[in-house]
């Protein structure tokens, strides 16, 4: 399929599947660009940075909300035989 280069003017919105190769050519305007980065997974996958989310943010979420939020149980040590 090859690469496509987009133009995309200020406040646009681009969304892709970050399983693909990307990047960005040499800015040639002022300013900065912004990203912001949203996966979903299933819960059981570890987070990379190892995020658990505080009490305070789950007090605040619907019951289906927190479901997704949750984080799994911590990874233990074996246990010395």
């Amino acid at each position: 399929v090859g690469m496509k280069e987009l133009y995309v003017d200020k406040g646009d919105v681009l969304m892709f599947t970050d399983s693909i190769t990307h990047g960005s050519a040499q800015r040639t305007n002022e300013g900065h660009r912004r990203m912001v980065l949203y996966r979903y997974s299933p819960r059981w996958i570890r987070t990379r940075f190892h995020y658990v989310p505080s009490e305070r943010l789950l007090s605040q979420l619907t019951d289906d909300q927190r479901t997704i939020m949750q984080p799994i149980a911590p990874r233990r040590p074996p246990e010395d035989i």
